[in-house]
């Protein structure tokens, strides 16, 4: 999905989870709302800012009827632990949670309401429940589409009918990450075979992508 699109769509999910979980706008006190990034604020504002955009869409007047406390992980594991401790210590109305921060703010909380916007797999991760039935204080939504892997490696060996090998360029700490192997097995037998070779390079920066390129080349 490209990065504005995932803006968009992270807008309407945080801003309709929001609306639906704030009662009546005329309120003498503003709603607080914790946004929760594991990132630095220079990487992740675009996305805090399309949440705001869509609360100003329904209505929302920060600083009025809503107030948003940002809180930042810097990319950091350390970091990231203590930013989910402040975010629930500052007792917010409800607290959007991005990406990896959506985990330990689940051990970290059973009573603030959460929204997240999850790459991974929300059941595996142990967010919720199922799919359909959340349960417990987390709802939101997942990126990920294993689904549509076998689709993604057709459309491939479309636009590179000679290509052998594929190359799967992974963050080592994001949860889908630790199972790999995980989409290929997903895949129908026919569909597994017309995969190619594949290689998965675990890259923990931007900057080392440059170095993730199948064996042997």
């Amino acid at each position: 999905m490209r990065t504005n699109a995932r803006r968009t769509l992270l807008a309407a999910l945080g801003a309709a989870a929001l609306a639906a979980a704030f009662p009546a706008l005329a309120q003498p006190k503003p709603f607080r709302v914790a946004w929760a990034s594991p990132t630095k604020a220079a990487d992740g504002s675009p996305f805090l800012e399309e949440l705001r955009r869509g609360l100003r869409e329904l209505g929302y007047v920060e600083g009025r009827s809503i107030v948003i406390e940002a809180y930042w992980g810097e990319d950091s594991p350390d970091r990231i632990g203590a930013m989910v401790a402040e975010a629930v210590a500052s007792r917010p109305d409800v607290i959007v949670a991005q990406g990896a921060s959506a985990p330990p703010m689940r051990r970290a909380t059973s009573s603030i309401p959460v929204v997240f916007g999850y790459s991974g797999d929300p059941v595996a991760a142990g967010l919720v429940q199922s799919l359909s039935r959340p349960g417990g204080n987390l709802t939101g939504i997942s990126f990920l589409a294993l689904d549509l892997v076998g689709k993604r490696i057709e459309l491939v060996k479309e636009v590179l009918p000679s290509a052998k090998r594929l190359a799967v360029v992974a963050q080592p700490q994001h949860q889908a990450t630790r199972e790999s192997g995980a989409p290929l097995r997903r895949l129908p037998p026919s569909r597994r075979a017309a995969a190619m070779r594949w290689y998965c390079s675990r890259c923990r920066t931007s900057s080392s992508t440059a170095s993730a390129s199948p064996p042997g080349r």
